[in-house]
């Protein structure tokens, strides 16, 4: 009995010990034209080789990363997910993360909208960036929404998400109801494919190396 006690322990230890950790998340973005690019930030803890963390799913199209060392970022279907693979003498990772990404958004007459999720962490602060003023900015999934400007003048929009993993923001656009049809579908066309095939070519690599633990 003793026996099977000290070996169930060590088992829990084990486990507990292979918890992967994410730390408070900002998600800052900015909209600037018809469009609106995300970057998320964080830090991770104990990423064992040989288990992916999903950290971030949806219409989305990365443009750029920085991870940890010997960690990437992988895409299967529509979800991003951090991959490490490690070796004999590595077998976890830790480090900051930031990654920028674009989103598919949905146009509904002179409104943009988007959405995605993300992990849910101790904390996440969203914060939206106005490129001109008058932009009537939504956070349904956010709380203690405030809006003020920004150090370059800008208006920016904030508030910090509840326990759902989905995003979901919405804005009006400054321009007439077919000027921004016109705007949207025309952008979309041109540049949304793009982003999504550069998106699709494989796993992002970081563009700076962290510690490996």
């Amino acid at each position: 009995m003793k026996r099977y006690l000290i070996a169930l322990l060590t088992l829990l230890i084990r486990v507990a010990g292979d918890a992967q950790e994410i730390g408070p998340m900002a998600l800052e973005g900015r909209i600037a034209g018809e469009h609106l690019t995300m970057e998320m930030r964080f830090a991770v803890k104990d990423l064992a080789a040989g288990a992916p963390l999903s950290v971030l799913e949806g219409n989305v199209a990365v443009l750029e990363c920085d991870l940890p060392a010997g960690v990437s970022l992988d895409p299967e279907g529509l979800k991003h997910r951090l991959v490490f693979k490690g070796d004999f003498w590595h077998r976890k990772a830790a480090g900051d993360v930031r990654v920028k990404f674009a989103l598919l958004q949905r146009t509904e007459g002179d409104k943009q909208s988007v959405s995605f999720s993300v992990p849910v962490t101790s904390t996440r602060r969203l914060s939206i960036a106005c490129d001109r003023e008058g932009l009537d900015v939504v956070m349904p999934c956010a709380k203690d929404v405030v809006r003020e400007k920004a150090a370059d003048g800008s208006d920016r929009v904030s508030g910090y998400l509840g326990f759902s993993p989905e995003v979901s923001l919405s804005w009006k656009t400054a321009v007439r109801k077919l000027e921004a049809e016109l705007i949207a579908s025309c952008e979309a066309a041109t540049l949304w494919p793009s982003l999504l095939a550069r998106s699709a070519c494989g796993p992002c690599y970081p563009t700076a190396s962290r510690r490996v633990s």
